[in-house]
């Protein structure tokens, strides 16, 4: 049961941080996993931000999934008089105030972005995977030592129920109470466990054990200190399950109507741009940088009229604009928030116009513009929001239009998306071959494929 605490822990620290050692990780994860809100940890300034970040996740993601196993507790209850509903409903109560409690710690939305906002919008979406993988194991310790402890009692307990107890009970771990507090916690892992049959010797012998480990995996986090300076660094996390996790979910999300489709993607990108100016760290990842300035030197320098589709809150626009002062350059973007930070980002360069478009709105907020055609169209870090390569040859195919003859794209993406989503986009666009030029980054190894619309036979006629 220990090493799932401190496994738990780890999971959570070293995607919130991906360039600490994984070693430092198993180790300090307890100050995450542990006594959440109950016992000292030894932090200061940036570490408490990360640690309140860390733990709003898990308290919703645990509170949500213990009002789930307090439906299930209800909709399965042993007892004749009542009383496994009863205290059902009480736990299911108790941790929709967890999960309250925990997302009051962050400041009101109109104030100056706090550091743990920072840390949510950043690196939020990373910790989901990784949190409910680390209460899982969590849970299924708890559950485990639960019905070996019936068992050599004489007694046989759901091992789905004793989860589902060991999962409410943490959600309680969550509530802003002081250290006694976490009796309640205990009080209902023992009678949820009582309520679904298990002997009171068992239960009492569970939360035992289980509030044992829990303060042996605090003690285990005191040792290693505070998180080292490094741990400021912006890097991209590079980790496969994160993004296998980002891509199933806006994958999951393409296959619904467009409207509503359209519509979630952009209150999610609103949450993060509320939550942090530059939620995706272009502005300081040095890697950001990188890319930046390769997207820049693969554009031609012919270019006259560059369009960005999904220009998020400008870095690129910047950069395009300043490169290319002849040039007459717009981004588009779903959300109203990244347009109003792009504009703000480019406003003292004249030849910068952003708008808030979607690919079925794009073209005609272009013409409305004045902009006919476009001779180049840059796509960077946006063709994984769009789902699978059938759904982002279809959005694609609402910008085919824009790209005049003879005009070039350009698409930048990680390389695994680059190879499942550029050719598709490309073929949308009228695009029939891409040039791949691949940089095998550290973190994140990306592509930039180029490539040129063919001239209409009358056009080639012509000239």
């Amino acid at each position: 049961m220990l090493a799932a605490w401190l496994v738990a822990g780890a999971l959570q620290l070293r995607t919130a941080v991906p360039s600490l050692p994984a070693a430092f990780c198993l180790v300090a994860g307890g100050r995450f996993s542990g006594a959440a809100n109950h016992l000292p940890h030894r932090a200061g300034g940036g570490e408490d931000d990360l640690v309140r970040a860390v733990r709003i996740v898990a308290a919703t993601l645990v509170g949500a999934t213990a009002i789930g196993a307090s439906v299930m507790l209800l909709a399965r209850g042993h007892s004749a008089d009542g009383g496994t509903a009863s205290l059902a409903i009480a736990w299911l109560i108790l941790s929709l105030v967890a999960v309250i409690a925990a997302w009051s710690t962050v400041p009101n939305r109109t104030g100056v972005c706090s550091a743990t906002r920072e840390w949510l919008a950043r690196r939020g979406p990373h910790l989901v995977l990784p949190t409910l993988g680390g209460e899982a194991l969590i849970a299924a310790a708890t559950a485990w030592a639960a019905v070996s402890m019936a068992h050599t009692a004489g007694a046989m307990i759901s091992p789905f129920e004793a989860a589902a107890a060991a999962v409410v009970a943490r959600s309680l771990t969550h509530l802003p109470l002081p250290p006694w507090g976490l009796g309640i916690a205990d009080a209902s892992l023992v009678l949820t466990l009582v309520a679904i049959g298990a002997p009171a010797s068992a239960a009492l012998a569970t939360a035992a054990l289980w509030r044992s480990v829990m303060i042996v995996a605090w003690v285990v986090s005191r040792r290693a200190g505070p998180l080292p300076a490094t741990s400021a660094d912006p890097r991209p996390t590079g980790s496969r399950l994160g993004g296998w996790f980002h891509r199933w979910a806006f994958r999951s999300l393409s296959v619904l109507p467009a409207r509503f489709a359209n519509r979630t993607r952009r209150r999610v990108f609103e949450s993060l741009f509320r939550a942090a100016s530059d939620p995706w760290q272009y502005g300081t990842m040095p890697y950001e940088h990188e890319k930046r300035q390769r997207l820049v030197d693969s554009v031609p320098p012919t270019a006259r009229t560059i369009v960005e589709f999904g220009c998020a809150d400008g870095h690129n626009l910047l950069a395009l604009g300043t490169r290319f002062p002849g040039a007459r350059i717009v981004g588009l973007d779903i959300s109203p928030l990244a347009v109003e930070a792009a504009r703000e980002r480019t406003g003292e360069l004249g030849n910068v116009t952003v708008l808030v478009a979607d690919a079925a709105t794009a073209t005609a907020r272009l013409r409305a513009l004045g902009v006919l055609a476009a001779d180049t169209v840059v796509v960077a870090e946006v063709l994984y929001y769009l789902g699978s390569p059938a759904h982002v040859r279809r959005e694609m195919a609402e910008l085919a239009g824009l790209l005049s003859p003879g005009g070039s794209v350009v698409l930048v993406h990680p390389a695994g998306d680059a190879d499942n989503l550029h050719a598709a986009a490309a073929g949308a666009l009228g695009i029939d071959a891409l040039h791949r030029q691949s940089f095998d980054h550290a973190q994140r190894p990306y592509a930039i494929d180029t490539g040129v619309r063919p001239l209409d036979p009358l056009d080639s006629a012509g000239a």
